[in-house]
């Protein structure tokens, strides 16, 4: 017996040997970084609050790429643009995939998620699917129904100091109109609650980088009766799906045209099934609503914060739009500052720390050994508090991006995977903040005679992304006048959007056919 024993242990320290030789023999030839113990991760390191100075800590010790390993494979942190722009730009038919997450693909979405699906045909069908509809032509026709949500979110500011759920309500009622044919007219709507809570639950799980599933790929055969996060992750997915097949459903019994209808409608689209359908559509809610209240919320903060620029932003708006309408979409292009504010927002606190990508065939880049299926995680903050880029990357200073108004920031991605909702989340960004600018005060909240101060740096880390803390901020009408052309405006606004979204419709019909 004790022979057997032996034997077996003899086995197992060879194969763990085995393993983490040829693991070190790969580690060896990527980039220079932290070193793991064997069976350890440097990933470790990263496990701590404030993770972007983790980050920024690796770059200063190692350099813009960085060897470390992820999820038992190996990996490399990405810390300069150009180095981003070359491997997911010019090297992007081999950088564009995605990191095998089991648990966010396999388990959670049934191998549909848009977000998690390695680059190939399914991929590829997917979001040719979601680019008819969210291209930069289709969004433009969008406008009036942008303009009427950002309108009701003006109304509701005047109401509520609850500015985070006005956000949330804004961009949820926006998606689900487009999507399934209805808008959500309350922050307190129970749909609405039920698609947050939804999205939420998804979102933190689904990219939390500590499941031993993602590690072990042959975990996910354990049967369900025997792994509690494996039961956790169907239910999350019999969840979604049932949500949105049921809304679905009804998007096609509206009367109006909706993006459940238009994919119905595509004549290349006869393949792809109700449940490719839940998340062609659903991970655009999922994804889209918690950047762009997060976002809205950054706002509010950097112009609580920076007063100066708020007046920039301020006197543009009376000189181009005046104080006797709300300015629109079509007069961004006579708006260079407000659309630099809105960028600079972007840039000055990343909301996602890092994104992942994955490589599909062996690469040599200046030098290093990169191998196949190595994680390649792309530093956002690191790009956007680069000092060799940005003058005092620090400060909020929106005239930065007055001289070269075709600039982007980084915030979207980059390459074939840029976020697919780009154009329609900037611009959600840009009506709302224009028409905020150019309606309200910002200043801080006092209590008991004390003024309230904010905490730029304070967050919630929810894996590789960061939400701001709850802070509290005054938000006034700038004068009667204005107060009174928001009240009237809204009053005379046509609710009903059925019209309003057969004429999109068409529209994106029109301009494909």
């Amino acid at each position: 017996m004790m022979g057997l024993i032996l034997a077996f242990a003899v086995i197992l320290l060879s194969t763990c040997w085995f393993l983490w030789y040829s693991r070190k023999a790969v580690f060896d030839r990527l980039p220079p970084g932290p070193r793991p113990l064997p069976f350890l991760e440097s990933r470790q390191e990263l496990r701590q609050t404030r993770q972007w100075e983790a980050l920024d800590d690796l770059h200063r010790q190692y350099g813009p790429l960085v060897g470390m390993t992820w999820g038992g494979r190996p990996a490399v942190l990405i810390g300069k643009r150009e180095i981003a722009k070359d491997l997911f730009g010019k090297r992007g038919s081999i950088y564009s995939s995605r990191a095998r997450l089991v648990m966010g693909l396999d388990i959670m979405t049934g191998g549909d998620h848009v977000f998690f699906l390695p680059y190939g045909p399914k991929w590829k069908k997917l979001s040719r699917i979601q680019a008819t509809f969210l291209n930069r032509p289709a969004v433009k026709h969008y406008r009036p129904l942008q303009e009427l949500e950002s309108l009701h979110t003006l109304q509701d500011l005047l109401r509520s100091d609850d500015y985070e759920a006005c956000f949330s309500r804004f961009q949820a009622s926006l998606t689900h109109a487009l999507a399934y044919g209805t808008r959500l007219p309350s922050a307190t709507d129970p749909q609405l609650m039920e698609l947050e809570n939804i999205a939420r639950t998804f979102i933190s799980a689904a990219t939390n980088s500590h499941w031993m599933v993602d590690s072990f790929p042959i975990l996910k055969y354990v049967p369900a009766c025997l792994a509690p996060w494996k039961r956790f992750g169907q239910q999350i997915h019999a969840q979604t799906v049932s949500l949105f097949q049921g809304k679905m459903a009804l998007a096609e019994q509206t009367r109006s045209w909706n993006w459940v209808k238009h994919i119905r409608a595509l004549k290349h689209t006869s393949g792809v099934t109700d449940h490719e359908m839940v998340y062609v559509i659903g991970s655009i809610y999922q994804a889209g609503v918690g950047i762009i209240t997060a976002t809205l919320r950054l706002f509010i903060m950097a112009c609580v914060l920076h007063p100066e620029a708020v007046k920039a932003a301020q006197d543009e708006l009376d000189r181009v739009v005046g104080s006797d309408r709300l300015p629109t979409l079509n007069d961004l292009g006579h708006l260079p500052y407000v659309e630099a504010f809105v960028k600079e927002v972007l840039r000055w606190r990343p909301l996602v720390l890092a994104a992942t990508h994955s490589v599909t065939q062996d690469d040599n880049y200046r030098g290093y050994r990169i191998p196949r299926h190595a994680v390649i995680l792309s530093n956002q903050w690191a790009m956007d508090m680069d000092r060799e880029v940005w003058d005092s990357p620090e400060q909020f200073r929106p005239d930065r991006w007055m001289s070269d108004r075709k600039r982007m920031p980084s915030a979207f991605g980059l390459g074939q995977r840029m976020c697919a909702g780009q154009y329609m989340a900037m611009e959600s960004l840009l009506i709302m903040t224009s028409r905020m600018l150019w309606a309200f005060t910002f200043e801080h909240a006092w209590e008991g005679g004390k003024r309230v101060e904010i905490d730029s740096w304070a967050f919630h880390e929810e894996s590789l992304f960061l939400v701001p803390k709850p802070y509290r901020a005054s938000i006034q009408p700038r004068d009667p006048h204005r107060l009174h052309v928001i009240q009237s405006t809204w009053q005379a606004a046509e609710k009903d959007i059925d019209p309003l979204l057969d004429q999109i419709g068409r529209e994106i019909h029109t301009a494909s056919a």
